[in-house]
């Protein structure tokens, strides 16, 4: 893998790329969520968990019910 990167046909352009913009912001803030922003972002946390116990409760159920289908007729299967 290295070889093929090392073997590249089209170097890097290694240009002159300014990483620090000119004008800064002397005043970062912090960032400000407004209320309905966290609210949404809490809203979303809850319906996900809920979601995923959901999932995982329902997945249960299914899997507990085909043990016994398995059970019940496993008589007829052999």
């Amino acid at each position: 893998m290295a070889s093929a990167v090392l073997s590249t046909e089209y170097p890097f352009s290694t240009g002159n790329y300014d990483f620090f913009p000119t004008a800064r912001c002397v005043n970062k803030g912090a960032i400000s969520w407004s209320w309905r922003a966290i609210a949404d972002a809490a809203s979303g946390i809850v319906f996900l968990g809920v979601l995923g116990w959901e999932t995982w409760r329902i997945g249960g159920e299914l899997l507990q019910l085909g043990a016994q289908m398995a059970v019940a007729g496993g008589g007829y299967l052999f």
